[in-house]
């Protein structure tokens, strides 16, 4: 829906992209930031109900430099361990991360580093957020130079 705003003239948000009059900005928005808490209480527990036995995970940057990444929301099994994991999400990487870059998890609002032996079930059950979805910001390391 057009709204026309009386400060930037002729803006639209479409999907996280601001079109104004002569030029287009891209805006990253965070799942929480696009979606209401409602809606993503709603979506989490259709999820668990649906897929008992997996676990509804969001995989975000977790810095302006950790490598892009293909997508952002993840079903895991609950027996999946953190490092079984990391593979995972290296595989949803873009072509610019190495394959020797080292890849860190940190998990719930006290952005807490899980142990990779850690199943996903443990995990979530110690630090999913109150919308039922597990919150996990990646960060990407360079380790041999």
């Amino acid at each position: 829906p057009f709204i026309p705003s009386p400060f930037i003239p002729y803006q639209l948000l479409v999907s996280s992209t601001v079109f104004c009059s002569s030029f287009i900005v891209l805006i990253n928005m965070t799942f929480v930031e696009e979606n209401s808490f409602d809606r993503r209480r709603k979506l989490s527990s259709k999820i668990l109900a649906t897929y008992a036995g997996r676990i509804p995970l969001i995989v975000e940057p977790g810095s302006k430099h950790a490598p892009p990444i293909a997508k952002t929301k993840f079903l895991a099994p609950a027996e999946m361990t953190v490092g079984a994991f990391v593979q995972e999400v290296k595989k949803h990487m873009s072509s610019e991360s190495a394959p020797t870059d080292a890849i860190f998890l940190f998990v719930g609002r006290d952005k807490i580093m899980p142990s990779s032996s850690a199943p996903l079930q443990q995990v979530y059950d110690r630090h999913a957020d109150d919308d039922g979805f597990l919150y996990i910001l990646y960060s990407g390391e360079s380790v041999f130079g």
